[in-house]
């Protein structure tokens, strides 16, 4: 085909490599400006299906036009570069600097007592290239205790505690965990921030507070008080050492609901053998030590804030993402989770877990496309949005798409936290205003 219009004879006129290699480049880049303008339009007609249709239609009128209209000269190459280019700039461009975070980035070099501290509580972890770890083995209790129903406690250790006591007893390696928790003054959290660390294990930690708070229940039952609040108030004393370093809200909710369990505890004491003052003391001492209120779970739902650079792989280096710039800005994706986070943060602190819910499912509106998530039990869970499919992004697609994947549902984890708050400061007062 003769593609310079000067020449009338019909005879093929060569091109040089380079500028067919120029004007492939320059036909790649219009299309995909096309194809991701095509995708955002269609799904904000028709959601996922739009999308997908406005993306093939826009790859074949992209290859018809290439097809029926050559770049044979550098003119036309610049001409549709010229074109193309601020499109191509305005989606490839990222936000130049991430946003600060409260959220304190690990030591560099953390001190012996630290790093012991943290290897501490993984001491059932799983950890990558062995096998899983054998040596907590917990004592299963015949009849569970009902934590969920006050009311049959006492009947419950009429019947079964002598049961519950052997399983405390045999309980051997999860005393000694919460043992060595509970020696040192502070418990690190050293948790790399990226996906896929290794964290302290959540099962071998519930049962062992489980059994270790049916114990103490089991000693107030049978008018033994003060021994009760001797073995509950180091339960509760790891919890607030766990909750205050935490890097991750399994930590951080883990010993919240440990705390929890502690206070029931505590609750079933006071009402069948009441402990001297000195212990009532103690009791006092170790609820009100550490973070609590709006500043503890404000600065919890700036947690996960921390993974996302690594998450994005900022650091270390530029990662796969460089092979994507239209579809992926990671700085901007980062952003977006920290100006998330600022809201939900603010929210949180004024206890305002129906603004959180309205604010996540918004985002979700705004981002998810056909897909969506929540977690009404604490996992993560597909879903498909009710009513009319939310568009695709233009700028930044996958970015939007991580972002609506990976945000935790703050709402319930809120309410579960302030409706232990109040416990806890109920706890309290209930303690401080005793007479005997």
């Amino acid at each position: 085909m003769n593609t310079n219009p000067a020449d009338v004879s019909g005879a093929p006129v060569s091109v040089s490599p380079f500028r067919r290699l120029v004007a492939l480049l320059v036909w790649l880049a219009l299309a995909v400006v096309v194809v991701q303008a095509a995708v955002a339009v269609g799904s904000r007609l028709h959601g996922l299906p739009g999308g997908a249709i406005g993306a093939v239609l826009a790859m074949v009128a992209v290859a018809l036009i290439a097809h029926r209209h050559p770049l044979g000269t550098w003119t036309r190459v610049a001409v549709l570069a010229v074109l193309v280019a601020p499109g191509w700039i305005y989606l490839s461009t990222d936000e130049a600097a991430l946003l600060p975070t409260p959220i304190p980035p690990l030591p560099v070099a953390p001190t012996g007592a630290e790093r012991a501290s943290y290897e501490t509580t993984l001491r059932f972890a799983l950890r990558p290239g062995t096998r899983p770890v054998q040596e907590f083995m917990s004592p299963k209790l015949e009849v569970p205790l009902p934590f969920g129903r006050p009311g049959a406690w006492a009947d419950y250790f009429a019947k079964h505690g002598v049961k519950a006591h052997a399983a405390w007893q045999a309980n051997t390696v999860g005393r000694e965990w919460l043992q060595a928790l509970d020696a040192v003054p502070e418990i690190a959290d050293l948790t790399p921030q990226r996906p896929g660390a290794m964290i302290m294990p959540f099962r071998p930690w519930r049962e062992t507070v489980g059994l270790e708070v049916t114990e103490a229940m089991r000693l107030a039952a049978a008018g033994h008080g003060n021994e009760a609040v001797d073995m509950i108030v180091p339960v509760i004393r790891v919890c607030r050492k766990l909750q205050a370093n935490s890097r991750t809200l399994v930590r951080f909710m883990s010993a919240r609901v440990a705390l929890d369990r502690a206070m029931a505890g505590v609750r079933f004491m006071l009402e069948k053998s009441p402990p001297d003052a000195a212990h009532r003391q103690a009791l006092i001492a170790v609820l009100a030590a550490g973070e609590d209120g709006a500043a503890a779970i404000e600065r919890a739902m700036w947690i996960e804030s921390a993974y996302w650079p690594t998450l994005m792989e900022l650091t270390p280096g530029p990662g796969w993402a460089r092979y994507l710039p239209t579809l992926l800005h990671r700085c901007r994706t980062c952003n977006a989770m920290t100006r998330h986070t600022a809201q939900i943060a603010a929210l949180a602190a004024r206890r305002d877990v129906t603004g959180i819910e309205a604010l996540q499912q918004q985002q979700l509106n705004a981002r998810a496309g056909s897909f969506g998530f929540r977690s009404p039990t604490g996992q993560m869970q597909l879903m498909e949005l009710p009513g009319k499919n939310a568009p695709i992004a233009f700028r930044n697609p996958l970015g939007e798409l991580l972002l609506t994947l990976a945000t935790p549902a703050y709402g319930r984890l809120v309410a579960s936290y302030w409706k232990i708050e109040d416990e806890r400061l109920g706890l309290l007062g209930r303690l401080r205003g005793w007479v005997e």
